[in-house]
């Protein structure tokens, strides 16, 4: 990104992009709190911990009585599988980094993870251990 034009934000993003396709069990969609320096010396904060669709609501992420003390289980396991696993507000927290702060636009920077995705990797010991620990749920 940086030889592209883009500056720190731009590759910290795509960065992000990149690992969810190489190691989306440590990564994830997460921007949940960024502190920004500009060249500048200007400072900026930005919060994605809050944000969640307007359908969301008490009844989406109802605790599990029967989990395990702790372990934040709800019921359906909606907060563990399927696409009310993921939490829509670290999403926004990137778009809204590159749209405040980088140069390039949104569709730009996941180039590098295409090109990951495409061309392949070669997966650690530890990624093959937790895709065979969640196949029934990846299925």
């Amino acid at each position: 990104m940086l030889a592209a034009g883009g500056n720190a934000i731009d590759a910290a993003i795509a960065a992000l992009f990149t690992l969810t396709v190489v190691e989306p069990m440590m990564v994830g969609c997460r921007v949940e709190v960024a502190h920004i320096r500009l060249a500048n010396g200007a400072h900026h904060s930005l919060e994605g911990l809050s944000t969640a669709p307007l359908a969301t609501g008490p009844a989406v992420y109802t605790p599990d009585p029967k989990a395990t003390p702790g372990t934040m289980d709800t019921i359906g396991r909606r907060k563990a599988v399927g696409h009310r696993s993921r939490d829509p507000g670290r999403m926004l927290g990137w778009c809204e980094a590159l749209r405040r702060f980088g140069p390039f636009f949104l569709a730009d920077v996941p180039s590098p993870r295409s090109m990951t995705a495409s061309r392949g990797f070669r997966m650690t010991l530890y990624q093959q251990v937790c895709v065979s620990e969640s196949a029934a749920d990846l299925a």
